[in-house]
């Protein structure tokens, strides 16, 4: 006798930055006479039980960058006898593509964005340039304000898994 396994809903979101909020091109791309406006969108993977497609979702007008490095926690290199896990739930080092050898000790993430205004300021020229983890941008010499956010998340099954206890 043999049982169905249960069927589980898989999500597939992938970020990024596009040169426009609203394409007219084949769905939603991005064409040459678009509105130039920055705007962060998620590409989904959807499925209506027949067929299934990508479709672009647009998410925040006026992000113009959006970077993520990885917090990689691969010290100390033994295992550890309470935790049976490499490492100490601390990142070691931070990449911004992890190999795939690097992925299972992933334990946190740097969020850095660039957000722009989505309306420009006459009287002002952005003649700044911007540090998002390492890398500069601009300066720009536009009249959009901008402003750089950063944050670091941290991964809890990973790191939670890791900690040493004291």
């Amino acid at each position: 006798h043999i049982e169905k396994a249960d069927t589980r809903k898989y999500d597939v979101h992938v970020y990024f930055v596009a040169p426009c909020s609203t394409g007219t091109g084949a769905n939603g791309i991005c064409q040459a006479g678009d509105k130039a406006l920055p705007t962060l969108k998620r590409l989904e993977l959807t499925s209506d039980g027949t067929n299934t497609e990508m479709s672009i979702v647009p998410l925040v007008e006026g992000i113009q960058y959006f970077k993520l490095d990885y917090g990689i926690d691969d010290t100390p290199t033994t295992v550890d006898p309470v935790t049976f896990s490499v490492g100490d739930g601390i990142p070691d080092t931070y990449v911004t593509a992890p190999t795939l050898a690097q992925w299972p000790n992933a334990v946190s993430v740097r969020i850095a964005v660039l957000a722009r205004n989505v309306k420009s300021t006459d009287d002002y020229t952005d003649n700044a340039t911007y540090t998002l983890e390492g890398t500069g941008f601009g300066p720009f010499n536009d009249h959009y304000k901008r402003h750089v956010f950063s944050t670091e998340v941290r991964l809890m099954d990973a790191a939670g898994r890791r900690e040493i206890p004291k």
